[in-house]
């Protein structure tokens, strides 16, 4: 009889810990076509369909988003307690029932507290997201995973918005309540995506454990980590406005600076990411990211003196500037927030980080505006210093962060050695 001969040092367990990540990449790459989707058709849905006005909008959102900042801490508590593949299927469920009922908001009360539902959902999805990469992936492999989760996810809500277009240009209400309602499929196929992800038990915890959000010194990593995210604003808020109002650049020029930036995102955030594997190395590498950020914003104010076609290429080159810098940022947060968590509350932590982009979320649009309404480079100096002085504080606060008394040493297997019963 043969037997089949086992090659040394093989098993089963990398093909069951490669399978996993793809499906999370599949998964996250799945719900951010949808985001990308909602993202796009809400604010014409907004002013068409529900007939609401810019302040009511503006007061609508940011009340909304307050009120789901809580989302992701109370879920990453669960998913530390009970495991966090449960608990992941189960907010990608609640996201499927939140896109459902923002369906049936028809008042200003009934759109805020259904969108709160939708942020919160959205910090939960986060937060357990991030408890399952400290999961199934080795400590000096989860920046690698999280960058290739960026990368997948900003290529997918590129083509997410780019289908949202055709119902903004139908224009009817039955254009824009079909993208939404598709939105809420997109969570369910996230969902089927996740099959090959294993059950996963809880870490065990120490007799004494502090709560996340009471860690005062990762909480002040987490504000300069805002404070350094509002960068994304910058593309997507302050270079239109500038084009627009201090520029005279063609209009495309900032539709081209945002294609730009997402592509450089989509193809180099991995490779770029490349060596920022624990705080240390992050916290140095954070100076460089504020260094590029804050040359980029010095770049972006020559436009406003040159004729069309200089002016247009001059904002794309401060765009690759800024993206790389955004990209080496991203990548020192990721490192920052896994390195300076303990292993036991992972997601817990994770939800903390995630007041990071809450942060940027709402600073980081008036912020960004400012460069627009004040007269020459002023605003954009200001700005730049701003990510400078961020970059350069975050090695000091990272290096205090590190004298916790929590024990920080992951020492656990990651993904299928802690697979429940």
């Amino acid at each position: 009889m043969g037997l089949t001969r086992r090659r040394p040092g093989r098993t089963a367990k990398p093909r069951t810990d490669a399978a996993s990540r793809r499906a999370l990449v599949l998964a996250t790459a799945a719900d951010a076509w949808g985001d990308g989707l909602f993202i796009t058709v809400t604010a014409p849905y907004y002013t068409r369909v529900l007939q609401l006005g810019a302040g009511q909008i503006a007061a609508v959102t940011a009340v909304a988003g307050v009120l789901g900042l809580l989302g992701g801490i109370a879920a990453g508590r669960l998913a530390d307690r009970v495991g966090p593949t449960r608990i992941y299927r189960l907010v990608l469920l609640a996201q499927s029932a939140c896109a459902a009922v923002f369906l049936l908001a028809d008042s200003v009360l009934s759109l805020t507290l259904c969108l709160a539902l939708v942020v919160g959902a959205e910090r939960a999805n986060r937060a357990v997201r991030g408890g399952l990469v400290a999961r199934l992936a080795t400590p000096g492999s989860r920046v690698r995973l999280r960058a290739r989760l960026r990368a997948a996810a900003n290529g997918a809500v590129a083509a997410g918005a780019f289908c949202g277009a055709f119902a903004i240009h139908d224009g009817t209400e039955g254009a824009f309540r079909a993208a939404l309602a598709v939105n809420v499929l997109s969570y369910l196929a996230a969902l089927a995506l996740l099959a090959p992800l294993p059950p996963m038990a809880a870490l065990s915890r120490p007799k004494t454990t502090t709560a996340a959000w009471r860690d005062h010194r990762y909480l002040a990593v987490t504000v300069l980590a805002g404070i350094m995210a509002m960068n994304i604003q910058v593309i997507t808020v302050g270079l239109p406005l500038w084009v627009t109002l201090r520029t005279r650049a063609p209009a495309t020029a900032a539709a081209g600076a945002l294609l730009l930036s997402t592509l450089m995102v989509v193809f180099l955030q991995r490779r770029l990411s490349e060596g920022t594997d624990t705080a240390e190395l992050a916290a140095a590498r954070s100076r460089t990211a504020g260094v590029l950020l804050c040359l980029a914003c010095c770049i972006i104010p020559l436009s406003g003196v040159l004729s069309p076609l200089p002016a247009a290429a001059v904002l794309l080159m401060a765009t690759a500037v800024h993206t790389i810098g955004s990209i080496k940022q991203a990548a020192c947060a990721f490192a920052l927030s896994f390195d300076l968590s303990p292993p036991h509350a992972a997601a817990e932590y994770q939800g903390v980080f995630g007041l990071a982009a809450a942060l940027a979320t709402a600073f980081g649009t008036s912020a960004t505006a400012w460069p627009s309404t004040v007269d020459g480079p002023l605003g954009w100096i200001v700005l730049g210093a701003m990510f400078l002085a961020g970059g350069a504080l975050t090695r000091p606060v990272a290096r205090w962060a590190q004298k916790r008394t929590i024990p920080l040493t992951d020492q656990h297997a990651p993904a299928t050695a802690q697979q429940s019963p």
